[in-house]
């Protein structure tokens, strides 16, 4: 039972036993129910809470009372309607039978006297509504239900309640009335002054379907039935079924007319032309062909804000049926709908960590995002019309997700290349093996360009090797060039220059006729937008735009403020993307952070840091004294030392993104990651922060120190290739630094680290499919040994030798193990569980010397986070533009 019903159960146990759900729609859930005062079965229909919190009891419940009082054999009545605990609720029978919708998916296709039977008895229902001041706005087969035969009309003033309580705030939930393949031409435009006509036309389309055997209008999203709604003619009804009567097909086809004025006044019109043969006789002069164009050209001349109200209603569509109306005696507006979609979960949502989150296909249909749960990151895809993401498999450490320009694929990026997925399913595919890309976009042909810590690259559409467009301006800090944007008739690409402090962060653009690059002003990814802006962040947290010449690419005008509130990331990534059809999706509040705690081995913690920062990767001094840990975001992390005993800290590396310390057996020295605009090396410090850092590793690979041998002989380090994925190295520090692999192999090994003896090497592999822990002998690998049974990451010894922690999702394992003369697994244990921070590919915790206590990183449980969806969101923009002149 869900929790859902479980509390409606509750509410409305005094009055209705419910029995469980017989469906959900776009607007609320239906469960099937026993009326206790009554002994009748009945259907108790419950809005979904946001809208309900939209709506307000109140009104809805003032408005629903128009309908309770209508009463006719084909309208199916309205027993009872309330508020109970936080739900709106209303009670119809309960109809023993099916709706017209399963007999078509059933049928395809109804007999000609059926189908005119069906139309004409809800044509009767329609026309005693109508006489009474009420217009369904939603007829549809769904809600037509056949009881004994007899169709009733469901859901009958329902939605003249919704439109009238919720007003402008139904709107801005992103949900509104109706269906588009049953939609009226002007419900579809956004038109408020809805009449008995607009029912016409819907009933038109179904009656239209039941001789067909689909609407009249069909295609693969909800924009583009909209537009042929609007523009297109339905194919003539008997090119496709040529037994059906020249009255029938002529009464149809008036009830499709574009134009409201061309259709019938009534719906009894309708019902009784549907039976008079003589009526086929006016088909030539009233009802136009496919190739006669004066009913839409009428249309739209005497509806002039067409011109507009079309494309703009198609960009608020945004693969939904989410319209706005006008109000009656005013000059219409384009309409705006804004909505936040919420997401819980363990620590909140990492939501990339770091890196770029958000994408949205070009057309605003789809939004991609990466999060992270209890166990992994990964990619999900959100249709913008439903309430639940799909969860994509196999895209475990999903970052910076983008859309190809024809909607059938999504790439993200991986610490170790470019992958792709298809939106119609399949496992990814990967396009590139490279190093920690930082934002990709697809060009038109199919080229891909992307970022990185090396400049921009671009990647031709057949593949190969890709080119490099820009190199980072080391002498100037320049660390990155990310987010790309490709400008139009790829003219040149706009891009981010990251350096060492964010607020230098600069807006630039590659030009593609010379290769020259222009600063252009400070700000953050940037994103050239088809009003001929670019749109940009600000580090503190607002969305900026300012005209510019995409063809002489130059700035042209004052930057405007568009809004504030939106996510900037640690990092200098501003979570923002926006379709092409003007769609704007946006993180806000706070989406990552956490505190450093001691956590013993039944689960219980004490704070060590409290403050909000982003941790990564701590490691305790042998004497368990100190702590090194980076803190900060790529590309500007930095390692600190934090003294145990006060609490202070102070930092051991200042420039560049410096993180993963390693301390020395004596705890004299730190050795990490540095990382440079064509590399990853390791350096060494005095860990009391006097001296100069030693150089150790460059390779012109990515290099990360893991573990130094208890003699100092040796530092295993671990190696990203992109041949090779991650492998396992051995430094010498005697004499010359001379490294060799310790193996390589195609999979990827990870977090390897030495027992305090120097004798056995655990590592994380995913040679089996899955991360698993292994060990070998060393400094010769001898055989591999498991250790782990189904699943682990994150290795760590104790001080002493006698256990080997590993991390299985939120769990921490104890591994009581034997090192002398072999090595042997005695026991398994599962000491506690937790949502701290994971990161498989170097721990992310560490064990304290007296092997009772563990260093976690936790993320901050009260972060939530928000998505903002934005529809028709170009005309604000030119609206703001426009009032800044």
């Amino acid at each position: 039972m869900t929790d859902q019903l479980r509390r409606l159960e509750t509410a409305l146990s005094d009055r209705y036993s419910l029995e469980g759900e017989l469906g959900a729609g776009g607007m609320a859930t239906v469960y099937a129910a026993q009326d206790l005062k009554h002994n009748r079965k009945v259907a108790v229909k419950v809005l979904h809470p946001e809208l309900a919190a939209i709506i307000g009891a109140e009104r809805f419940l003032k408005e629903i009372e128009v309908t309770a009082n209508l009463q006719h054999p084909h309208i199916l009545p309205l027993f009872d309607s309330g508020a109970a605990d936080s739900f709106l609720y209303y009670v119809m029978p309960r109809v023993e039978g099916e709706s017209l919708r399963d007999k078509l998916d059933r049928e395809k296709q109804l007999s000609i006297e059926e189908s005119v039977e069906i139309t004409g008895a809800v044509a009767s229902a329609l026309d005693y509504a109508h006489r009474h001041g009420v217009i369904h706005r939603d007829i549809k087969p769904a809600n037509i239900l056949l009881h004994d035969g007899q169709p009733v009309v469901a859901d009958f003033g329902i939605a003249l309640a919704l439109s009238a309580a919720g007003g402008r705030r139904l709107t801005e939930t992103g949900l509104s009335v109706g269906t588009p393949e049953y939609m009226s031409p002007e419900q579809a435009a956004g038109d408020r002054s809805l009449d008995a006509r607009c029912d016409v036309y819907s009933l038109g389309c179904v009656a239209y379907e039941m001789l067909i055997g689909q609407p009249p209008h069909t295609a693969a999203t909800a924009q583009a039935v909209i537009a042929k709604v609007i523009t297109d003619e339905p194919r003539r009804i008997t090119a496709e079924r040529r037994t059906v009567p020249p009255h029938v097909e002529y009464a149809v086809h008036r009830a499709l007319a574009k134009l409201p004025a061309d259709r019938f006044a009534s719906a009894s019109e309708f019902r009784d032309t549907l039976s008079d043969p003589k009526a086929a006789v006016a088909w030539p002069a009233s009802v136009p062909s496919l190739a006669d164009g004066d009913t839409w050209t009428r249309f739209v001349v005497k509806n002039r804000w067409l011109r507009w109200a079309m494309p703009l209603g198609l960009m608020l569509l945004g693969g939904f049926t989410a319209w706005g109306w006008f109000r009656p005696g005013v000059a219409p507006q384009p309409p705006l709908a804004r909505f936040e979609l919420r997401f819980a979960g363990p620590g909140g949502m990492a939501w990339a960590g770091s890196r770029h989150a958000l994408a949205i296909s070009d057309d605003g249909s789809l939004i991609a995002y990466t999060g992270a749960d209890e166990t992994s990151r990964h990619l999900s895809i959100r249709p913008i019309d439903q309430l639940q993401p799909n969860r994509v498999d196999g895209t475990e450490g999903a970052l910076d997700p983008f859309f190809s320009p024809d909607g059938q694929w999504v790439g993200y990026a991986t610490v170790t290349g470019l992958d792709k997925v298809s939106l119609a399913g399949g496992a990814p595919v990967p396009i590139l093996e490279f190093s920690e890309p930082r934002g990709a976009v697809w060009e038109p042909d199919g080229a891909i360009v992307f970022g990185s810590a090396s400049g921009l690259w671009h990647l031709p559409p057949d593949g190969g090797a890709p080119e490099r467009l820009t190199t980072p301006n080391a002498g100037e800090g320049e660390l990155l060039h990310s987010r790309p944007s490709i400008l139009p008739d790829g003219r040149g690409v706009l891009f981010t220059i990251i350096s060492g402090n964010l607020d230098d962060t600069q807006v630039a653009v590659f030009s593609s006729a010379d290769g020259e690059i222009t600063p252009l002003f400070r700000g953050l990814n940037p994103r050239y937008v088809e009003t001929g802006h670019i749109v940009y962040g600000r580090t503190d947290n607002v969305l900026i735009a300012v005209p510019f010449d995409p063809v002489n690419l130059q700035v042209e005008g004052p930057a405007v403020p568009l809004l504030d509130s939106v996510t900037v990331k640690a990092s200098g990534t501003m979570d923002f993307a926006i379709s092409r059809t003007g769609t704007l999706v946006y993180l806000t509040g706070e989406v990552e952070g956490g505190s450093v705690v001691m956590v013993d081995r039944n689960g219980r913690e004490q704070p060590i840091i409290e403050d909000r920062a982003t941790f990564v990767s701590p490691r305790l001094s042998p004497d368990g004294s100190r702590l090194a840990i980076g803190i900060g975001a790529a590309p500007i992390r930095q390692v600190w030392i934090h003294e145990m005993a006060s609490g202070t800290r102070t930092p051991l590396t200042f420039v560049g993104n410096n993180y993963y310390p390693v301390w020395s057996l004596n705890g004299n020295r730190v050795a990490y990651s540095s990382e440079n605009t064509t590399s990853v090396d390791i350096m060494s410090m005095s860990s009391d922060g006097i001296g100069t850092a030693q150089l150790m590793v460059r390779s012109g690979m990515w290099n990360f120190p893991e573990s130094w041998s208890p003699d100092g002989r040796h530092l295993v380090f671990r190696e990203q290739d992109s041949t090779t994925q991650r492998d396992i190295w051995i430094l010498s520090t005697e004499g010359e630094l001379e490294a060799r692999p310790f193996f390589q192999i195609p999979s990827s090994e990870d977090a390897p680290g030495l027992s305090p003896d120097g004798r056995w090497l655990a590592y994380a592999s995913d040679m089996s499919g899955r991360y698993e822990i292994y060990v070998n002998s060393f400094p010769d690998p001898g055989r591999r040994i498991p250790v782990s049974l189904d699943g682990g990451t994150e290795p760590v010894w104790s001080r002493d030798g006698s256990e080997l922690f590993y991390r299985n999702g939120p769990e921490l394992i104890a591994v009581d193990v034997e090192t002398m003369p072999s090595f042997r697994v005695r026991s398994r244990e599962v000491l506690f569980e937790g949502s701290y921070a994971l990161w498989p590919y170097h721990s992310n915790y560490d064990v304290h010397p007296d092997g009772r206590r563990f260093v976690m990183i936790k993320p901050f449980e009260s972060i939530e986070a928000r998505m903002v969806v934005v529809l028709s969101w170009f005309d604000e923009l030119l609206r703001l533009m426009e009032d800044e002149r």
